[in-house]
């Protein structure tokens, strides 16, 4: 049986592969994120520009790293961190 991961705690999936006869869901997104975020070692919060799906892949992110972020969307500013309502990411 496959093993559930990042596509659970998302709930958005970007990618499908066969694997010892089950389909099995991922988000693709998430590591690369991470790959580029990663390089950032002083990084201490962050704006994200709308809240689609890859939106919500880098507000993740942030959060798992207990980093602020404040998500920008047509005019509309929301501040997030790890401690706040947006737990849901981290569970």
């Amino acid at each position: 049986m496959p093993k559930l991961g990042i596509v659970n705690r998302l709930g958005t999936i970007n990618t499908i592969v066969r694997q010892e006869g089950f389909l099995v869901s991922d988000n693709a997104d998430y590591g690369a994120i991470a790959n580029c975020l990663d390089r950032f070692h002083n990084l201490k919060s962050a704006a994200v520009l709308g809240t689609g799906s890859l939106a919500q892949t880098v507000l993740h992110y942030l959060l798992r790293r207990n980093l602020a972020a404040t998500m920008l969307t047509e005019g509309t500013k929301y501040n997030h961190s790890k401690s706040n309502e947006n737990r849901k990411f981290l569970s």
